[in-house]
């Protein structure tokens, strides 16, 4: 759902500014949350209910996505965006290594092996694309480009292992669905809102392109929310770095679409990726 996503924010980025693409997901993803929430919680749930050290994480989650989406459009517009955008892809190494600071979260050395073939298959991917060495991209590590990319990757980091203890955290209200819905409806409201008003302060005379593609944007709303609500459920079961290193095989889908929908060609190092993403996932499914 993620891959279909990205590649509906592609095309409809050819006749909308990149912000308001960005916060399309989160606007028209919020009523199919809602529905979801009418569906699956259970009906005795009251958000009074919910403590304030959950509404610090989900203020967590919601401020470092929206920051992360915040940096990647900045690169959109650096001369180093290669560079940026190749670092982002970290953020699994940063899941792990945070949620292992912060939660005392393990991973076995097989699954570590996974988080890092899994990362090494999108940084090949990357190189490739943009046509860097690896020589380059360790040259410009002070750049603000490679400092926005592993800002980005960090922040990204942050929101998964904070997705997963606010889940924790609804350890009493049912089935882990139930709780991959709370929070995700919880999340979604306030990157509504902090997203809707960044965009009437610096966007406001664009938002009219939205009523002129409105059945992009519920597209691009429904397989976001969907997306998300197949990370949140992830995170409600299971290890975050696990759920990211297997989410990574996204990279898959996303080049079947670039050749099926886009058709642009498939380049050799990235069947070399798409082998590396594929092995990584088979260890975190047998290994952990």
């Amino acid at each position: 759902m993620q891959a279909v996503r990205t590649a509906g924010q592609k095309r409809l980025a050819e006749s909308m500014d990149t912000v308001i693409v960005s916060w399309v997901r989160f606007l028209f993803g919020l009523p199919f949350a809602i529905l979801f929430f009418y569906w699956m919680v259970p009906q005795s749930f009251t958000f009074e209910s919910l403590s304030s050290r959950y509404w610090l994480y989900i203020l967590i989650i919601a401020v470092s996505q929206l920051l992360a989406t915040l940096m990647a459009v900045v690169l959109l517009g650096r001369r180093n965006f290669a560079i940026g955008s190749t670092l982002v892809k970290s953020e699994a190494i940063f899941t792990a290594l945070l949620g292992l600071v912060l939660f005392s979260e393990y991973l076995s050395l097989l699954a570590w092996l996974a988080v890092c073939l899994g990362i090494l298959g999108l940084f090949i991917s990357s190189l490739g694309k943009f046509n860097l060495s690896w020589v380059e991209i360790l040259t410009k590590l002070d750049s603000k480009s490679a400092l926005l990319g592993l800002g980005g990757g960090a922040l990204f980091g942050v929101a998964s292992v904070f997705i997963r203890q606010a889940n924790l955290l609804l350890d009493s209200i049912g089935a882990p669905v139930s709780q991959a819905v709370i929070t995700l409806t919880s999340v979604l409201i306030l990157q509504t809102l902090i997203g809707g008003v960044f965009v009437l302060l610096t966007r406001a005379t664009q938002i009219k392109s939205i009523t002129q593609n409105i059945g992009a944007c519920v597209f691009i709303g429904l397989t976001s929310m969907l997306g998300s609500f197949g990370w949140f459920g992830a995170y409600a079961l299971q290890n975050a770095a696990y759920v990211k290193t297997l989410g990574q095989i996204e990279f898959l889908f996303t080049l079947l679409l670039t050749w099926f929908y886009f058709n642009e060609k498939i380049e050799r190092h990235e069947y070399f990726a798409m082998l590396l993403i594929a092995v990584s996932a088979l260890l975190i499914v047998w290994g952990r």
